[in-house]
């Protein structure tokens, strides 16, 4: 189903959460232990299933192997992505593929490089729009704090020409139209 122009296809709440994954995942790249870390449980993981289900993989030997690799290169970043990538090779040559032949494996480390680049562009891309979305925040903040700060001098000015003016005016401070006229 495509958005329509007149409905995006985030709400705020949907979009408010995307956010909170994009700084979260941002926060973990920060800390590489936890990246490779991750690379070697994901591909583990990736590579436990695909023995785990051996009849339903066989012939299609890197199934589980490009999503491990693909969140390893999200949540760590470009080196974590390449070290999953490297673990991934070695797991599917060594349990699940008899014959390393050379250009299967320049295929797949081909495949792999763009892979993992292509993550670390997309997390590269994400990273600007966090950013732009902080400043975007802090621009409505001090635009917000400058309109305050208008109103209540606006607000100040008008109480000292009703000063002006009722202090100007001969008697009780009532404005007659004949003080007006002058």
């Amino acid at each position: 189903m495509q958005p329509s122009p007149s409905r995006p296809p985030f709400n705020k709440t949907g979009a408010a959460v995307a956010v909170r994954v994009l700084q979260a995942t941002k926060e973990l790249r920060r800390y590489p232990f936890f990246g490779y870390t991750m690379a070697f449980v994901t591909i583990g993981l990736a590579t436990l299933l695909q023995w785990a289900m051996r009849h339903e993989y066989d012939g299609a030997p890197f199934l589980t192997i490009y999503p491990a690799i693909i969140v390893a290169a999200l949540i760590g970043g470009r080196g974590p992505g390449f070290l999953a990538a490297i673990l991934a090779g070695g797991s599917q040559w060594t349990l699940f593929i008899p014959a390393l032949h050379w250009l299967a494996v320049a295929s797949y480390a081909l495949d792999a490089t763009i892979c993992v680049m292509l993550i670390d562009y997309i997390n590269r891309t994400l990273d600007l729009l966090l950013a732009h979305i902080d400043q975007e925040k802090q621009a409505k903040q001090h635009e917000s704090i400058l309109a305050k700060e208008l109103h209540h001098r606006i607000q100040n000015l008008f109480t000292v020409i009703q000063g002006v003016i009722r202090f100007s005016l001969p008697g009780d401070g009532i404005i007659h139209a004949a003080a007006l006229r002058e």
